[in-house]
């Protein structure tokens, strides 16, 4: 019936905007969308939102790691009395998702909706795919990316990159949600993130007294 497209793009580079603007376009022509976001991205609770001006809106589905994703759209949908055929399925953050969870919604966007689309990241902040992204790269019918310029000015920033305190790290757990603590995600081009990271593994000199 439908297809699953994945918009990927680093940090910053508008993903949940774009998201935001596709459902508002859909209502403005009488059109119905479910949105899902991960349990486990904790800003905003329920609340999916953007850099800029785009009015936040509240997710329909928190998706959890045990659920299955294809039954949470159709109970949704079936307590909402939407149609198949005018319905769209927008899942932000969809790194967070579970590899059997995009297969779900594969079958959804096949079999229960007019589609669905998955916008987030393609890599963490150690350049590793997130399963979940890599699980999208092989089932989406379609592959959108959103590009950044890095700071830099000369390339597209593509590589996530992990600030505590205001200083690069390139160890640690996968996923440190931004907000959460003194955690904050940044994105650069490759060289500026190989200069970085040849910069976080030169020890800082002793000061001497």
């Amino acid at each position: 019936m439908g297809e699953l497209v994945f918009t990927f793009g680093a940090m910053e580079s508008g993903k949940s905007m774009h998201l935001l603007k596709s459902v508002h376009q859909r209502e403005s022509r009488g059109l119905d969308s479910v949105l899902i976001k991960p349990l486990r991205d904790e800003r905003g609770r329920d609340q999916i939102t953007a850099r800029g001006s785009v009015p936040a809106r509240t997710a329909d589905i928190l998706l959890d790691s045990t659920m299955d994703a294809r039954e949470a759209v159709r109970q949704n949908m079936g307590m909402r009395g939407l149609e198949a055929t005018k319905t769209r399925v927008f899942f932000d953050e969809a790194q967070f998702g579970t590899p059997s969870q995009i297969y779900e919604l594969k079958e959804a966007a096949e079999f229960d909706t007019s589609g669905v689309e998955a916008f987030g990241l393609r890599t963490d902040f150690q350049l590793n795919v997130f399963p979940a992204a890599e699980t999208l790269f092989a089932l989406a019918n379609r592959i959108e990316k959103i590009t950044i310029p890095c700071q830099c000015g000369e390339a597209d920033a593509e590589h996530n990159t992990r600030q505590i305190d205001g200083q690069y790290v390139f160890e640690g757990e996968q996923i440190a949600i931004e907000g959460m603590g003194d955690v904050t995600y940044s994105s650069l081009c490759f060289r500026c993130y190989r200069r970085e990271e040849e910069a976080a593994k030169t020890p800082t000199p002793a000061l001497l007294y």
